[in-house]
């Protein structure tokens, strides 16, 4: 386990560098980044709907293009969703996933590789600082939880993937790594019931003794998995103590559960 951690943590440490290297000059990276944004998104709808070709400075951005809601971004997702390309981005989308609907209901958000590439100059940068600090969470398991939980995973009518797994976020060379280092595994996204995929995913947490790292895209998440906890507290210590309890009757998520349950 540490082995990975530690392969994990000279992946991602890279971009703790570079991005302390460009805090030196972070005006010149920011105006650099949406240089390249305008030059290759100048010829998409959206890019020549507001006159990305023309626009010379980052004043002049803000002043034409103003901030949307998602609502005056719906047309155009849709537009994508249906198989037209070159509507937002001039990179094709590679996946959508659904938001978890808290404010203002699910929404549809379409990725790039370009916009995955862009998460993980985000996170590794704070991955890596957080293992120099904390190295104490290299010694045992990790929980990821980026997506929303989703009632099933499903396609657009042009067959793009709706729902990706958390580790696909971290990419290709490192997604093995992080699943390798999951208290709860990434199968358990295919549990079309939430409420059995609340309770299993407890269950699996509670019985990982070596828990090191909880991470979640919204402290709401976190608190509805806490309130599990306690509400199931007798059912989840019984079924741990017997190490069978509350299998689900697919024969791969009964043997993971198993696994865990038992501490191996």
């Amino acid at each position: 386990m540490m082995n990975n951690w530690q392969f994990l943590e000279e992946r991602v440490t890279p971009y703790k560098e570079s991005f302390e290297r460009g805090l030196q000059n972070s005006l010149g990276v920011q105006w650099h980044l949406l240089q390249e944004i305008l030059r290759t998104n100048r010829e998409t709808v959206f890019g020549r709907e507001y006159g990305f070709e023309s626009i010379g400075n980052y004043l002049e951005f803000c002043q034409r293009v103003p901030i949307h809601s998602y609502e005056a971004l719906h047309p155009y997702i849709q537009r994508i969703a249906a198989g037209e390309a070159n509507i937002l981005s001039s990179d094709p989308v590679v996946a959508f996933e659904v938001t978890g609907g808290s404010s203002g209901g699910a929404k549809l958000i379409p990725y790039t590789s370009k916009g995955l590439a862009g998460f993980r100059q985000a996170i590794f940068p704070w991955l890596a600082d957080l293992l120099q600090q904390r190295r104490r969470i290299k010694l045992g398991k990790s929980y990821w939880a980026i997506s929303p939980v989703r009632s099933a995973l499903a396609l657009t009518t042009n067959g793009v993937n709706i729902g990706m797994s958390d580790a696909a976020y971290f990419g290709q060379e490192l997604a093995g790594t992080i699943t390798s280092l999951l208290a709860v595994p990434p199968e358990f996204a295919e549990i079309s019931n939430v409420a059995e995929w609340r309770y299993l995913t407890a269950l699996f947490l509670l019985a990982t003794a070596d828990l090191t790292l909880i991470s979640v895209w919204s402290p709401t998440f976190l608190l509805q998995l806490l309130s599990e906890t306690k509400n199931e507290a007798d059912r989840l210590i019984t079924d741990i103590a017997r190490g069978k309890g509350g299998l689900p009757a697919n024969p791969q998520r009964a043997k993971l559960l198993k696994t865990a349950i038992s501490g191996g």
